[in-house]
């Protein structure tokens, strides 16, 4: 609190209550009957409290809240009076009796509150003024500092004088003020006339909390005699669209500012210091100070304007007004501008004039002449006179509401005032009519009668929407515009009134936030359907006479609501209709909320009669009600019921047919006579209730009637009036929502749409279906469900087209919504003639060909259907529009785009500083980005992201955040929003004012739609399908060391496996084995540990004995199992004998999933039949799920495997058979055992095991070795070039590494569901389908290629890895490190023309590097323990850049030293287990003379904290081998004697140039070139001149660089931008002679790094000029390559494929046409020969998927299940990703997710992968892994580290904090366990801190660039 005195203010007030004395006081008067009204008023600088006792019951008078005292209770309010007054401290008062109204002491009631339980708390802190003064007169005085200097400092001064009356003695005088500075030398007081014995002025104090000035006065005011209050003040003038702001607009180029008011509600407090409160009417005389060159606008006319004066060099003119009327606060206004105006004269004589901007001041005469028509008819109409001599109209350039009701001088937003023909639409000049025609009923409601209190706003806002459609009915009776009333405001004001968190019409406010919340559909629509009712059971001209004397009784005075209610029903006495009570009616539609849902029904056995029941309607009735406010009639009303039936149609009801069903009757019969009653048990008879839908509620039947109703539609909907067919469809649909009605039924209500011509039955079936539309936009049912409403639209749409010449209004009406709808759901013809007039357009901007009635349609759907081309150029016309209806328009359609990057545009464009979007206009942007789907999930998290701003200023103004929130969240159906939407209100609690309700209502219709789609989804499915078609203890385990103690070890295995998989339920399956194993004793132990996992031991199988039987054995005693650490401990009697031998033997079984880990079953078809197999995968540590083991790599044994069979199944493990003559018989199936040979020493998880019925392929190797392919019979053909590359390749290997293959065969094999692309197992290498299979008229040289490079690299295992493994899984990139480099050196082996080594750089050193930039990647060498870190480790690191470091080995040794280090390597190792120092070892012996180097450590973001997990133990220093060549020598093929090194104890090193080295550069054009081939593994930074000079070489002479360093320069370069080496401008220099280019590898580094810098755009404004810019280098290349592959190379293939995908990627239009028009070949002729390139499969279904729709999508469905070679299910598999249907990407991963989903299991993460990779499907995807991660744990129980997988693919492009916080929320709450066992997780964190501070980084730079090439402007 501010205090300013002159002496010492008065002491503050305290007020108590002696607590017993009360209690009982209380327990008096609620046994009386009296109700206690407690009121808290200033005076003598100390609280008064006034207590007034009234009888309750319905018998008390509410207008004067002169209730009927009795003594008893008198006295106890005086007694109350003394003991409140006595006490010290705050109190609160609260009676506990029933109040029937509650008033201030000495005031008019002006609210009667809902009745609750505990009635009202009246505490000192109302916000009402107290009233001991009232005003009678003000003089106010406004200059505003507006015309130079920058708008934050604009601001304005005044002076008021106000003439006030005293009622009650006081020593303080309440004003409110809010913003305005008063200055204390000005405040002057005294009476009016003056005496020596009044108070003089001592002090003010500001309370800020209640926006209360108060004068305190040296003594109290005497009653009945005037006093004069004067100050001047100033304050700061806003463009916050309340109270006195400013307004800007342009001319010429220049902005204009203009001043302009909103004061109501409660903002006159912002304009002077006032009594600002409806009631507290006074005569105004107004001044207002504008510059000579303006004008100024008030209330009244003009009277003089002869002052003048300069002030800083400018003449200002003071314009003095004529006095008001009497009014209150809030109806004054004042304006000051330079705009022109034009004048009527209403035929009454009233002068009638209408302002705006001079360049728009022509588009006033349509609203001129509405508002002079529509004034005479309301003088007539109501016979009352318009009181004042003139009304003005001005229409603002920013204005918050629609319009402003100011006495005299309405305000409008320029779109519902400004009207221009042939620009303007119809639905334009309809709007603007009835804003005119709704303004100008305030003039009689609201403002000659203003409401006592905001309680009764309903009489101002509900009685002006009711009769706008009067006074437009005057102007416009060809409109018949109340046919519309349904749905503009009944409808409406149903829906939203249907739930828990409406309110009552009249509802206790106090604070201005719940004042401006009043200001809603309740107080609007409601207000004027109530009335409606009213007019229509009182009759019309009863109704009419009434509110004339309600008019004429308070003109001029504020009213409450009883006053109405009684001169209603004195009118209807006078007009002899005495029995109806207006107020026992309308309480029950006031007082409470909600409104009744009316049953009708009849009885065959009671002819002529009928049934209604009436009870509350929720649209959600499982809602809890917050109990806000409690219904004093148990929510019943006394209701008007009109019915019309099939037999006597009469929809012409009038008052006399009105029955009434009262608030006593929960149940009613009603005779209508049998000669109207249809006999009931006809089903072609029809009940119809609420005839015209005069009544506020809704009506339902039993369902054969509405079958009835539904039929009566579809033969003749003409014999129900259009508003009783909008009314049938609106009932149904929404007593679908509370459950009274299945969704089927109420769909039969729309199926006769087909045959609807009427906009208004169609409006209505728009907004109900349109519900249905927003609850699947990411369902399923999206597909059918636009099917069955493109049925209802088509031939309409073909009969009515887009042509409007000769319409009449209703046919133009109709045609638009139709139009609008046929374009929505998807009906080409509609969609083509859209974006061709808008072409049209865009060709000739200066004349638009587009019918005005249709631009809405037209716009929209061509910027949908367009780019940014289309959007930029609406966004232009938008800016040149000098039309404010175009603005609208044109706004409305920029929402539109299907592009989110242009939608994330068009959202930061509205918070942009020098927006062309005005701040009136941002609730309106956001809320249409927010209806489509793709919008939704930006405009959401835009609004989350921004709220702080939004609130405090684009949103500030009235109803904006109100709007917002039920704009941006009307869509809202899944937990996850919900959730979100809790959040936001909780974390911004403070900051909703008035939105509050907007909040709880979103939260309320949430709850609700998700409640609406688990109940009627599956209903209309089935509908749908009938017409339109259908379309653990594993985790806790995660941070324990499972290492085995090493007392014992393994030397020998039998072990014998036994599947049950040939029948039953595939949940069932299972198998049986046993183990017998020999182990050697290393240490003193009397426990045997073995791994087990998932496996039921048999305890009376376990035995234990010594290898040789002695005494002294230990006995086995009982074993333990340690779930956690997957431990089976044996314990025995006493410690083994170190050296010797023991066996242990048991039996086990244990269940088979299929989740592609351990023992599993795989599942393919034949001839519709489900097979099933039994298959493994054991690494890295799965064999313990097949038999109990030391799984551990080092501990290497040798096995006998016995499997055992049916007999017509092969099996197939790692060695030959030796033994199939066992046979016998197990459940009617004969069973044979094949036992194989002894393995060589191994690996546990090397071991590998497969029962199906598969065919194979055989061939011998050059050194005899028996090779066979195994497949499933009808894909076994495509296993032929995997056997010949292996056959070739294993020999190769032999001969390369001098190491003969040690076991006697190798088969390969493969399986349908595998989760690996293969497995490396010792003899019977696994393989993923696609990574086995080729067919060469289908596949693609790219699976080719894939096939043999996997092929050679698990070959290239049997070396590394089987014959030496690891000895533990640290150095597990000695498996897959060689195995990665030597699969190269294989293929290049067989197929030297494919030039593998080239792409070497490109797919591993490059791919490491930008893995390996990163604070969260590993050292190569890493300490692993859990079975989380070691499957962590299976990844970049120890693949792509351990074969890089070998590969950088090979060359610094020389390829001959380092093929004889690695043959020593493996010799001295076979069958053994290694580290990685004795590779070290093997190496160093055949090259002594290695050197160590060191480099800068390299991180693609440093600024992201190192974890510190791995130290290194060099500091983060290497030793490198450098090698060098420059532009004078040129020299690339350099060898190991041309390597430099560095060393790493030197920070730097220079070299001394000798003969063979590199000489100096000797011009600045010369270059330098590390890395020459990127053998080496690490990055090149260059000074700035020389990035320069080798970008000159590539666009001179590119070939002068070979392909490796091509692709390393922009490898580098990127990259080297992405840590800041480097600024992107200097990587984006590398690729500017890209169009010259036209080698594969380039163009693929190139594209790897573009679609980092894409997916950081993709929702970036930047997005589509770089695309621009990228199309320049792409489409030379593509015109060269084109899509053709006849006679090409192997490299051509792969270049063609790269640079065609960018080219469709990019949206080059022959790419994406010749897509198309070869998936619809294929389409068209599913059965032929596919006629797309088996090369370029991939980006062909793409593209046609993405251009396409569900057609499209379906069909690679079906041709997925059909095909039946993987490679081409994996295409179609990541081609079905591509649609950009935001509910076929949602359907997609819902059905990869279904139980019998034809997605296998191992590709599930690929879906939602692949998803997340497009632009339309990452907010899908991510909103899926959060709403049901849950069940993708179920899914990958067991597989962690997928789920890691997923979450990391799936955020990979997230580059927002905000983003970034909702990852780490998800992180910390559903997938908490994660992140302290899965290191991935960390490094998807790091992804998204390192692309964030790209964006923060680079996204500057880029757009500088883009602006510097001419592709930004």
């Amino acid at each position: 609190m501010t205090t300013f005195s002159k002496n010492d203010s008065g002491r503050g007030c305290r007020v108590s209550i002696a607590l017993g004395f009360v209690l009982i006081l209380l327990a008096v008067l609620v046994a009386v009957g009296v109700g206690l009204i407690v009121h808290f008023a200033e005076n003598d600088g100390k609280q008064e409290v006034v207590c007034k006792c009234e009888l309750t019951g319905s018998g008390i008078g509410a207008g004067t809240g002169a209730g009927a005292q009795i003594g008893t209770a008198a006295d106890l309010s005086q007694e109350c009076v003394k003991i409140v007054s006595k006490g010290e401290s705050s109190a609160e008062i609260c009676s506990k009796c029933r109040m029937d109204q509650c008033a201030k002491a000495g005031t008019d009631v002006t609210t009667k509150a809902p009745v609750t339980d505990d009635c009202v708390q009246a505490t000192v802190e109302s916000l009402r003024l107290p009233d001991h003064v009232i005003p009678i007169h003000y003089d106010v005085e406004l200059q505003p500092y507006i015309y130079s200097g920058d708008p934050k400092d604009f601001s304005y001064k005044g002076k008021v004088k106000m003439l006030m009356h005293c009622k009650r003695a006081t020593p303080n005088i309440s004003l409110h003020i809010d913003l305005i500075t008063v200055d204390d030398s000005s405040i002057s007081f005294q009476a009016e006339t003056p005496s020596a014995s009044d108070p003089t002025f001592v002090s003010w104090e500001r309370d800020e909390a209640k926006q209360f000035l108060i004068i305190k006065l040296s003594g109290n005011l005497e009653v009945g005699r005037r006093y004069e209050l004067e100050m001047a003040y100033s304050a700061p003038m806003p463009s916050d669209l309340r109270g006195v702001y400013y307004s800007s607009y342009t001319r010429q180029g220049q902005t204009k500012h203009m001043m302009a008011t909103q004061l109501a509600p409660t903002d006159a407090r912002r304009a002077f210091p006032c009594f600002d409160e409806p009631a507290l009417k006074a005569t105004f005389n107004i001044t207002l100070v504008r510059p000579e060159h303006l004008i100024s606008i008030a209330n009244m006319p003009i009277l003089d304007s002869s002052t003048t004066f300069t002030e800083n060099g400018m003449v200002f003119v003071k314009d003095v007004y004529q006095k008001t009327p009497k009014m209150s606060t809030y109806l004054l206004a004042f304006a000051i501008c330079d705009f022109d105006y034009h004048t009527a004269k209403s035929d009454s004589g009233i002068t009638y004039r209408a302002f705006a901007i001079p360049e728009s001041v022509n588009e006033t005469l349509y609203s001129l002449d509405v508002g002079a028509k529509v004034i005479d008819e309301y003088q007539r109409h109501f016979q009352v006179d318009y009181p004042l001599p003139k009304q003005d109209m001005i229409a603002i350039p920013d204005f918050a509401a629609g319009a402003m009701e100011n006495w005299g001088l309405i305000m409008y937003r320029q779109t519902a005032l400004l009207y221009k023909p042939g620009t303007s639409t119809q639905a334009n000049k309809e709007r603007i009519a009835t804003i005119v025609a709704h303004e100008l009923a305030h003039m009689w409601f609201g403002d000659l009668v203003s409401p006592a209190w905001w309680d009764d706003i309903w009489l101002n806002e509900g009685f002006a929407s009711f009769t706008e459609y009067m006074g437009v009915d005057f102007v416009h009776p060809e409109w018949d515009i109340y046919d519309k009333f349904v749905i503009k405001d009944t409808q409406p004001a149903l829906q939203f009134d249907g739930r828990v968190t409406s309110h009552p019409v009249i509802m206790l406010v106090n604070t201005p936030d719940e004042i401006n919340g009043l200001f809603d559909t309740i107080s609007y629509q409601k207000g004027a359907s109530i009335i409606r009712m009213m007019r229509h059971f009182l009759g019309e001209e009863t109704f009419r006479n009434g509110i004339t004397k309600y008019l004429k009784a308070l003109e001029y005075d504020a009213a409450h609501h009883d006053r109405l209610w009684q001169s209603l029903t004195q009118q209807a006495v006078d007009d002899g209709k005495g029995h109806i009570k207006v107020k026992e009616i309308m309480d029950t539609w006031t007082q409470q909320m909600n409104y009744p849902v009316v049953t009708v029904s009849c009885d065959p056995k009671s002819p002529g009669q009928i049934s209604l029941r009436q009870e509350r309607y929720l649209e959600d009735p499982t809602a809890e009600d917050p109990g806000n406010f409690k219904s004093q009639f148990g929510y019943r009303w006394t209701i008007p019921l009109t019915v019309t039936t099939s037999r006597s149609p009469d929809f012409d009801l009038t008052d006399k047919d009105v029955m009434w069903m009262t608030k006593d009757q929960r149940t009613m019969t009603a005779d209508l006579g049998v000669s109207k009653l249809p006999d009931c048990s006809d089903p072609d008879s029809w009940i119809l209730a609420n005839v015209q839908q005069n009544g506020f509620y809704r009506v339902n039947y039993p369902v054969g009637n509405w079958k009835a109703l539904a039929k009566q539609l579809d033969t003749n909907h003409t014999v129900i009036p259009v508003i009783n067919r909008a009314q049938i469809i609106d009932d149904a649909f929404s007593l679908v929502k509370s459950g009274h009605l299945d969704l089927g039924t109420a769909m039969q209500t729309v199926e006769y749409l087909d045959k609807e011509r009427d906009y208004v039955p169609w409006s209505t079936a728009v907004s109900s279906l349109d519900y249905i539309d927003k609850m699947l936009s990411l369902d399923s049912l999206r597909g059918p469900f636009e099917k069955f409403m493109r049925s209802k639209l088509s031939d309409l749409y073909d009969s009515i087209g887009l042509d409007n010449t000769g319409a009449t209004y209703k046919e133009i009406d109709t045609r638009r919504i139709i139009a609008g709808q046929a374009c929505a759901y998807g009906i080409q013809a509609c969609l083509d003639a859209t974006s061709d007039l808008f072409k049209q357009w865009m060709d000739n901007p200066e004349v638009n060909p587009i019918d005005v009635n249709l631009k809405t349609t037209v716009y929209c759907n061509a910027i949908r259907n367009g780019g940014w081309d289309e959007w930029s150029f609406a966004l232009r016309m938008y800016k040149e529009a000098t039309v404010a209806t175009e603005q609208r328009d044109l706004l409305s359609a920029m929402a539109c785009s299907s592009k989110q990057w242009i939608l994330n545009h068009y959202l930061g464009l509205i918070i942009q500083e020098d927006s062309p979007i005005r701040f009136q206009d941002v609730y309106y942007v956001m809320s249409r980005v927010a209806s489509s789907t793709l919008g939704r999930p930006l405009a959401w998290d835009f609004f989350r992201v921004n709220f702080d701003l939004l609130a405090s200023t684009h949103l500030s103004g009235y109803f904006s955040l109100e709007r917002t929130v039920d704009g941006v969240t009307s869509g809202f159906s899944t937990q996850l929003e919900l959730e979100e939407l809790e959040d936001l209100m909780s974390r911004k609690s403070g900051q909703l004012r008035s939105a509050r309700r907007n909040f709880e209502q979103a939260v309320e219709k949430t709850r609700a739609n998700i409640r609406w789609k688990q109940s009627n989804l599956p209903v209309l499915k089935d509908y749908l399908e009938q017409t339109a078609g259908s379309a653990s203890e594993e985790e806790d385990s995660a941070n324990i060391n499972m290492r085995l103690p090493d007392h014992v070890s393994p030397r020998h295995y039998d072990v014998e496996l036994q599947p049950y998989m040939y029948s039953g339920n595939p949940e069932d399956f299972s198998y049986k084995g046993k183990v017998k194993m020999i182990v050697r004793c290393n240490k003193p132990s009397s426990n045997v540990t073995m791994h087990i996992d998932l496996i039921q031991v048999e305890p009376a199988s376990v035995k234990f004995y010594g290898e040789t039987p002695m005494n002294s054995d230990p006995i086995y005693e009982s074993y333990e199992i340690d779930k956690i650490r997957q431990f089976i401990i044996v314990k025995l009697s006493h410690n083994m004998a170190v050296g010797r031998s023991y066996i242990i033997e048991m039996s086990y079984s244990a269940k088979m999933p299929d989740d592609l880990k351990g023992v599993y079953y795989s599942k393919y078809s034949r001839n519709g039949q489900d097979k099933y197999m039994l298959t493994t995968q054991f690494q890295a540590s799965e064999a313990r799920r097949a038999f109990p083991c030391f799984d551990e790599p080092a501990l290497k044994a040798t096995f006998n495997i016995t499997l055992v069979r049916p007999e017509h199944l092969i099996s197939i493990s790692n060695m030959p058979i030796v033994d199939n003559s066992t046979t016998f018989m197990e459940d009617g199936m004969l069973f044979v055992k094949d036992v194989y040979q002894t393995t060589p020493k191994m690996s546990t998880y090397l071991l590998a095991f497969v029962i199906c019925d598969f065919a194979y392929l055989s061939n011998i190797t050059a050194n005899n070795i028996e090779y066979r392919a195994y497949a499933i019979p009808e894909s076994i053909n495509q296993a032929r070039h995997a056997l010949d590359v292996g056959v070739q390749l294993l020999t190769k290997y032999e001969d390369f590494f001098s190491i003969r293959y040690p076991l006697p065969k190798q088969d390969m094999i493969a399986i349908p569901d595998y989760d690996a692309g293969a497995m490396e197992n010792w003899g019977l290498i696994t393989y993923r389908e696609t990574a086995m299979l080729y067919e060469p008229s289908v596949s693609d040289e790219y699976d080719k290629e894939y096939v043999a490079i996997v092929v050679a690299h698990e070959l290239a295992h049997m070396w590394f890895g089987d014959l030496v493994t690891p000895a533990w899984w640290d150095d597990l990139w000695l498996n897959e490190g060689f195995a990665t480099f030597v699969e190269y050196l294989g293929v290049d082996m067989i197929f030297p023309e494919w030039n593998m080594f080239d792409t070497f750089a490109l797919r591993v050193v490059q791919a490491a590097m930008a893995y390996d930039g990163r604070v969260t990647s590993h050292p190569v060498i890493v300490e692993v323990n859990t079975r989380e870190e070691i499957e962590d480790i299976f990844d970049v690191i120890s693949y792509e850049k351990a074969a890089a470091l070998i590969r950088m080995m090979r060359h610094f040794l020389s390829p001959e030293t380092f093929n004889r280090g690695i043959t020593a390597y493996l010799k001295s190792l076979e069958y053994e287990a290694t580290n990685h120092n004795d590779l070290w070892a093997a190496l160093t012996k055949t090259n002594p003379g290695q050197i160590l180097v060191k480099q800068e450590r390299y991180l693609e973001d440093k600024t992201i904290e190192d974890p510190g997990k791995y130290k290194s133990p060099f500091g983060y220093r290497w030793t490198i081998p450098l090698t060098l060549t420059t532009s004078e020598s040129l020299d690339f093929d350099l060898t190991d004697a041309n390597v430099f090194w560095l060393d790493k104890i030197e920070e730097m090193k220079s070299f001394t140039l000798g003969t063979g080295n590199i000489p100096p550069l000797s011009n600045t054009s010369g270059w330098i070139l590390a890395n020459a081939r990127q053998y080496g593994y690490y990055r090149v930074n260059y000074p700035l001149s020389n990035w320069k000079a080798l970008a000159d070489q590539l666009n001179k002479n590119h070939l002068v660089i070979p392909t490796s360093n091509r692709a390393q320069l922009v490898d580098d370069a990127f990259n080297l931008a992405k840590s800041g080496h480097i600024g992107l401008d200097t990587a984006l220099m590398m690729i500017d002679y890209l169009d010259k280019e036209r080698d594969y590898v380039p163009w693929s580094a190139t594209a790897g790094e573009l679609s980092y810098i894409r997916r950081m755009l993709a929702l970036d404004n930047l997005y589509g000029p770089f695309q621009s810019y990228l199309l320049e280098k792409v489409i030379p290349s593509y015109e060269f390559y084109g899509l053709d592959n006849s006679n090409a190379t192997h490299n051509e293939i792969y270049a063609r494929r790269s640079v065609a995908s960018l080219a469709c990627a990019y949206g080059v239009k022959s790419c994406l046409d010749t897509a198309s028009d070869l998936y619809k070949q294929w389409m068209d002729n599913p059965n032929a020969t596919n006629p797309v390139d088996v090369n370029l499969k991939s980006l062909v279904y793409c593209n046609a998927i993405r251009n396409g729709g569900w057609d499209e999508w379906q069909f690679a469905l079906n041709m997925y299940k059909q095909a039946q070679v993987a490679t081409e299910k994996d295409q179609l598999i990541s081609a079905m990703s591509c649609a950009s249907k935001p509910w076929i990407l949602k359907y997609y991963i819902d059905l990869a997710m279904a139980d019998n989903s034809p997605i296998r299991l191992q590709d599930l993460d690929y879906v939602l992968i692949y998803v997340s990779y497009e632009t339309v499907g990452r907010p899908i995807a991510w909103q899926f892994i959060r709403e049901r991660f849950h069940d993708l744990e179920k899914k990958f129980k067991g597989i962690p580290e997928t789920l890691v997988k997923i979450i990391g693919r799936v955020t990979r492009s997230f580059n927002t904090q905000f983003e970034l916080e909702e990852l780490q929320t998800f992180l910390n709450t559903s997938a908490r366990k994660l992140v302290s066992t899965q290191p991935g997780i960390q490094r998807a964190i790091a992804q998204v801190r390192t692309n964030i501070k790209w964006m923060a980084q680079n996204r500057p730079v880029l757009e500088v660039f883009l602006k510097n090439t001419g592709y930004l402007i």
